[in-house]
Parts: structure tokens; sequence; C-alpha cells
């Protein structure tokens, strides 16, 4: 990248790192999952356009992936990003994760064990933010 390398613009950076570019980029944090709760990553990184549909495809809502609840949580805006010398070359992208409700707090685990019967149910899903309709469902 142009002026930067990738390790200094995301950080110390939890990044969504799609399932091509986990492995050329194998410095970058991966967001944590604690007790089931997933780490908001402040970034995400797309392989370029060959691969970039097995990216999607494996972190997809309807495939379990991680897209199903960053899209509810927040906006992914590209990061303009070029190689140094190659400013042609689709490497692949960067997008920051800009939250809908930012500053909104981190989710309390409650540990322990529970049984329930098969057909017991919690209740009924809770209704998307606001503008987010039919988003991950």
């Amino acid at each position: 990248m142009r002026g930067a390398s990738l390790t200094d613009t995301v950080g110390d950076a939890p990044v969504l790192l799609d399932w091509p570019v986990a492995f050329p980029h194998p410095c970058l944090r991966p967001f944590a999952v604690v007790d089931g709760v997933a780490e908001v990553p402040a970034y995400r990184l797309l392989a370029d356009e060959q691969l970039r549909e097995l990216g999607d495809v494996w972190s997809a809502g309807p495939a379990g992936g991680p897209l199903a609840w960053l899209e509810l949580l927040g906006e992914q805006v590209e990061v303009p990003a070029r190689l140094d010398g190659e400013p042609r070359r689709d490497w692949g992208e960067l997008h920051r994760v800009e939250l809908y409700e930012p500053g909104a707090g981190e989710p309390d685990a409650v540990r322990g064990t529970l049984t329930r019967w098969g057909w017991e149910s919690s209740g009924p899903q809770g209704d998307p933010p606001p503008g987010r309709a039919g988003v991950g469902r």
C-alpha cells in the first residue's frame, strides 16, 4: 500500500479477514470471539476481484458467516489503498466499519448451564434497527 503497510493502516486492528486473504496477511489480528460473543471488527479485508466471491460466500449471512451481524451493526466504507509501484494492480480492498450506533455498549455474557427441552422457545427474534429491515435475514 502506498505510504504505509497494511498493518500500519489498520493498527493493532480486530479485522474481518475474508477467507482468501487470511493466508497472505498473517500479521493482521482477526476479530476475537469470547463466550460466543464476537468482537466488532474495525476493518474488513477483501480479496482481489478473482477471489472476492469466495470471501463473500464464506462470510455471508445465509452461510452463517459474520456478515449476518456485521451488516446489521454498521456500514462498510472503502479505504482507498494501492500497492507501491503497481497502482493499477487489484490486490483487494480494505473497508472501515462505521457503526450505526457508535459507543453502543458491548453485551454482557452470562456464563452458566441451562437445560431446555428441544421444543422450547425463548421468544421471537427482535426487529432489526430502523432502516435495516430484511438485512441478514
